[in-house]
């Protein structure tokens, strides 16, 4: 483009033109025709009368050029106006240039400038990334720690605290008719570690027919307070909530079960409170009454069998 406004320069100069001449030409070839007639010198002619009142053509006024009538002389070429229009669109240009090659050179760092932002963006992106993902890993590799810490703590507890079961294991027992009866239950204590703050609801009852009945468990239970590790099971009774006849019980078609359930709330070594539930029950195989004492010896085959949900078979 500075080329272009370069050559659109010496056109324009081009076509203004060389100064005009016609002027000084005309004044010069006057004063060559003065000089040739009065240096012509002309043969000396027969002197002829002359009447002095006739004038002659040698006595016309020749024209002189005095100081005042003189032509005006031309500028020099380099102050003439046609040059200065020339200087005035070579300076333009050069000016033109100079702007336009400054706005280059800032578009030029601009230019530099942005590329050099998005590449340090791109560059930030990819550190901010690499970092997210090492957070994440770490996160990751932390919770599976966390985790598989957890689990050997959960381990060792599991290991070392205290566990109470209970069972029921008198498969031949006696109880009066109309009146306060129980079940004798063992609750035992198979950890490596004492349980402490040891507490015990339950209730016994009797009743024909396989359904599972309702039972409320409300009736505390008289037990230790503390069990040690590894110690001999400890018996306490649950009282039954009914009272029966049994006596005839052996002709009934209708089989007889007798239920036994409760739980077992206690504190292990760790300070943590836990709860182990039972449920039992025992089908009546045969009875034998006694005249004298009016009780009735119960007799089962099969002996006392967990029944209900896991819920409620869940030592702990």
């Amino acid at each position: 483009m500075l080329k272009r406004l370069a050559i659109l320069a010496v056109a324009g100069a081009l076509l203004l033109g060389w100064p005009s001449v016609a002027q000084q030409n005309l004044g010069t070839s006057h004063a060559t025709a003065h000089d040739s007639d009065k240096n012509q010198k002309p043969s000396p002619p027969t002197p002829p009368i002359i009447n002095p009142s006739i004038a002659t053509p040698c006595e016309q006024a020749t024209p002189r050029y005095t100081q005042e009538n003189a032509p005006e002389k031309p500028l020099p070429r380099p102050l003439r106006p046609e040059w200065v229009i020339v200087y005035i669109t070579t300076i333009y240009v050069l000016l033109t240039w100079r702007t336009l090659l400054t706005i280059k050179r800032q578009a030029d760092t601009m230019e530099t400038q942005a590329k050099d932002a998005r590449e340090s963006v791109t560059q930030t992106l990819a550190i901010l990334k690499e970092q997210t993902d090492n957070a994440l890993i770490s996160a990751k590799a932390a919770t599976v720690s966390a985790r598989a810490a957890n689990d050997q703590i959960q381990m060792m507890k599991g290991r070392e605290r205290a566990r109470i079961s209970v069972s029921v294991s008198d498969e031949e027992f006696e109880v009066e008719s109309q009146a306060f009866n129980a079940i004798t239950i063992k609750i035992t204590n198979d950890g490596p570690t004492s349980a402490f703050n040891i507490s015990a609801i339950g209730e016994a009852l009797g009743q024909q027919g396989q359904a599972l009945p309702f039972m409320g468990c409300q009736i505390p239970l008289k037990t230790r307070s503390v069990i040690s590790a590894n110690n001999e099971p400890i018996p306490t009774e649950v009282v039954f909530v009914s009272h029966h006849d049994l006596r005839n019980i052996h002709e009934s078609p209708i089989p007889y079960f007798f239920h036994v359930a409760g739980e077992v709330n206690y504190e292990d070594v760790f300070g943590e409170r836990r709860k182990t539930t039972f449920r039992y029950r025992l089908q009546v195989m045969a009875v034998r009454t006694s005249a004298e004492t009016k009780r009735v010896k119960i007799r089962s085959i099969l002996g006392w069998r967990k029944c209900g949900t896991p819920e409620e078979n869940k030592p702990t």
